[in-house]
């Protein structure tokens, strides 16, 4: 068993488990420095992806976004021809980022060698929080708190 999976059996990553295998995958997938990238902050709520791939053009780059999963495929096709240095990089990479819940990629640009791919949280109405009003009591008449209580409980009972 390894550290990863101890953490998933803990009493408090109730829910997690789905979490460790994809954080393993992340591990193995991004073992190679190439290409080098940032990831630079605009707010709290935006970031942006900077990844250096001179030398690639739109046709040579794949993008796709599964599972709160944003990987990058780069493949140059293969030329015959003759070096007497060959410095510059030109090798096929896969890199993968995970982003959190609510991310999603907001935009994808191409620039001076440079791929940008805009990352920004949006969270669903539904997830935000919400304030809550106290409400009357339940009944009429009864308003002693232990009349309440009884009167909750037995609903909760039927």
């Amino acid at each position: 068993m390894n550290n990863l999976n101890a953490w998933a059996n803990s009493p408090y990553m109730i829910g997690w488990e789905s979490f460790f295998p994809k954080l393993e995958t992340l591990a193995k997938t991004n073992a190679t420095s190439f290409p080098p990238y940032n990831v630079r902050k605009v707010d709290d709520d935006n970031f942006i992806i900077e990844l250096a791939v001179a030398g690639y053009n739109k046709s040579n780059l794949t993008i796709t976004e599964e599972d709160c999963c944003l990987t990058v495929v780069g493949e140059l096709p293969e030329t015959n021809d003759e070096y007497l240095h060959k410095g510059i990089a030109g090798r096929k990479f896969t890199r993968t980022f995970s982003l959190a819940e609510h991310m999603l990629t907001d935009g994808l640009h191409l620039v001076d060698g440079m791929l940008l791919i805009k990352i920004k949280r949006e969270i669903p109405e539904e997830k935000k929080p919400k304030i809550l009003e106290i409400q009357e009591p339940l009944s009429n008449g009864r308003k002693t708190f232990d009349d309440e209580l009884k009167k909750i409980s037995r609903k909760n009972r039927l």
